[in-house]
């Protein structure tokens, strides 16, 4: 469904969601990207997110190994 520009920051605080997926039903407790940024930032690589509104959105990942 894609998020918008002003959403993204959103996304990385622990507890963090965004008001449109109440919308569509989903569950979590907000944490998942935190815990998964702080593993690739471990290892060295970083997230990069691409996201257009009604077409989806794509987490690039990147570690140095």
């Amino acid at each position: 469904m894609g998020i918008k520009k002003k959403d993204l920051s959103k996304l990385f605080k622990y507890f963090g969601k965004l008001n449109d997926t109440q919308k569509i039903n989903t569950k979590g407790t907000g944490l998942g990207l935190m815990i998964s940024r702080k593993i690739v930032q471990s290892m060295g690589g970083e997230i990069n997110i691409e996201s257009e509104v009604n077409n989806g959105t794509k987490f690039n990942i990147s570690v140095n190994i």
